[in-house]
């Protein structure tokens, strides 16, 4: 076998491409620059071909890349005597590093640099190398992709603001649109796991429960809908999906950032400087589903141990007097087991009293209290229904008849004011330039004053929805309790000494309101 001459340089051809750098295809293409410099290696008679090191697809601002850290292995290991690369901002564009793989690494190594379209050739022409041009450079090199980082930057956010999908793979329960890349549709297959996290949330399972729960059934994780093998469900990921606002909806993006141009490293933004924009794809969540899960990560929600879900109440009850949430606690006497909750401040021995109540006494109350707010949420909306539609109906229908009578008027006036213009024109009293003008504005004035009339006429009076009648009227007489219509219904129960509670409900403030229109009195608890 032949060996190379030893006065030939083994080189590496150092090779690399990417858009970030806002390359031009045509002459900076992986194809070219091989070509370009295979041709002068060929062409040379001291140097020799060791290898392609090829980074396709790696930002010139920092030096972590593949292609370029294997063949710094290989120029420590002596398998390397010289670099060719097509220009210097195909090495880099970090003017600091740059200069430091010129100055300090290459010559500690005694490694030959040659960049093709610079002149630079350190064995043949050191001054070349050394010289006060290749710094300057760097630098032109390292401004040049600042700016264009800057630029790249400024055209994304203008698409988060406008609401467009920018990431590369999709959230787990959407996918991309055929049509338009930047818009999310649903993707049913996905979307009915994400329904099924917040029922079970909200039906009382823990996340620790749910995760298990998906792991035993062999659900796919949204890692592997972005092609990586194997991997299974964590409680951080089904945590990620229950807080998630783009479930209803929404686009929610800009939550990390790059540290800079030059370091990829991300960290998080603070949630007030995300971008937001509402109402740009399909929502997979509705909202009352998605609020009441939020509200139950700033409770209490503990299950006993070897368990997946939490009990009943759990997160809901708070001691009347020291707003301590109770703790569970279980009984058993030879003539039976039960359940009663204890003020947890009084565990602490914070010097409140003990505060207990039985579960099964509490149970009966509450669902007691809550099914005589649902026949309250029934009863109004049949009073509703017979008295103040009607009476709202009656005065926004007299009052419609007469923005429709003065919009008839104002219509009767443009005509005639149209049709007199003619005879004005013809009698020399105004010019035909002034004739022209005053008919379009005039038709222009007649024309709005149709539209809004013919909008009158179609207008809708139904009488406006109220959440307090919606979700309690909807929700139907109850037989037993459970965790999600507690949810949504209930925001605290409070328990006091001598078994005394009171229970606050959701959407108070709307039922008030009504009781108020028909003089009954502000009541926002139930005492039981």
């Amino acid at each position: 076998m032949n060996q190379p001459r030893k006065d030939l340089y083994r080189t590496a051809a150092y090779i690399r491409l990417s858009k970030e750098d806002g390359d031009k295809e045509e002459s900076d293409s992986v194809f070219n620059q091989k070509a370009l410099l295979n041709r002068v290696i060929e062409e040379s008679e001291d140097l020799l071909l060791a290898g392609d090191y090829i980074d396709d697809g790696y930002s010139g601002t920092n030096f972590d890349r593949p292609a370029f850290r294997k063949l710094e292995r290989d120029i420590k290991r002596g398998k390397i005597d010289c670099v060719i690369v097509k220009d210097l901002s195909r090495l880099g564009r970090n003017y600091i590093e740059a200069g430091r793989y010129l100055e300090e690494f290459f010559p500690d190594y005694g490694i030959r640099f040659i960049s093709v379209n610079d002149h630079i050739d350190s064995l043949k022409d050191p001054d070349t190398a050394e010289g006060l041009l290749v710094p300057f450079k760097n630098l032109l090199n390292d401004e040049y992709s600042k700016d264009v980082s800057r630029k790249v930057r400024s055209v994304l956010d203008a698409k988060r603001r406008n609401g467009e999908f920018i990431g590369s793979f999709p959230p787990y329960g959407y996918q991309k649109s055929p049509e338009n890349k930047n818009r999310l549709i649903v993707d049913e297959e996905t979307a009915v796991v994400v329904r099924e996290i917040f029922s079970l949330f909200l039906s009382g399972h823990t996340v620790l429960g749910i995760t298990k729960m998906l792991n035993q059934r062999g659900i796919l994780p949204p890692s592997a809908r972005r092609g990586k093998k194997g991997g299974s469900w964590h409680e951080s990921t089904v945590r990620r999906i229950l807080k998630n606002r783009l479930y209803l909806g929404d686009m929610v993006q800009g939550k990390r950032k790059v540290k800079s141009y030059k370091r990829k490293t991300l960290t998080e933004v603070s949630e007030q400087d995300w971008i937001v924009v509402e109402g740009t794809h399909q929502p997979i969540i509705e909202p009352a589903d998605f609020f009441a899960a939020q509200r139950l990560f700033h409770t209490e929600r503990k299950a006993p141990d070897g368990e997946r879900m939490v009990s009943l109440f759990s997160g809901l009850l708070k001691c009347g007097d020291c707003k301590s949430s109770m703790h569970k606690k279980r009984v058993r006497q030879p003539y039976g087991e039960y359940v009663y909750y204890i003020c947890g401040g009084f565990k602490r021995k914070t010097g409140c009293s003990k505060h207990s109540i039985r579960e099964d006494k509490l149970y009966k109350a509450v669902l007691a209290a809550i099914n005589h707010q649902i026949a309250l949420a029934q009863s109004l909306d049949e009073v509703f229904s017979a008295v103040d539609r009607s009476r709202r109906l009656l005065l926004e229908t007299q009052n419609r008849e007469k923005k429709k009578g003065a919009l008839k008027k104002e219509i009767k006036r443009f005509s005639s004011l149209i049709d007199e213009l003619y005879p004005d024109w013809k009698a020399g009293d105004i010019t035909k330039e002034e004739y022209r003008r005053y008919k379009a504005e005039y038709e222009e004035k007649r024309k709005e004053a149709v539209l809004l009339l013919e909008e009158l006429e179609k207008e809708d009076l139904e009488m406006p929805t109220n959440p307090f009648l919606e979700t309690f009227r909807e929700t139907g007489r109850l037989f037993e309790l459970n965790r999600t219509v507690l949810n949504r219904l209930v925001e605290e129960i409070d328990v006091y000494e001598g078994g005394k509670i009171v229970i606050r409900f959701r959407f108070h403030q709307q039922r008030d309101a009504l009781l108020q229109r028909l003089g009954g009195e502000k009541n926002s608890e139930r005492e039981e």
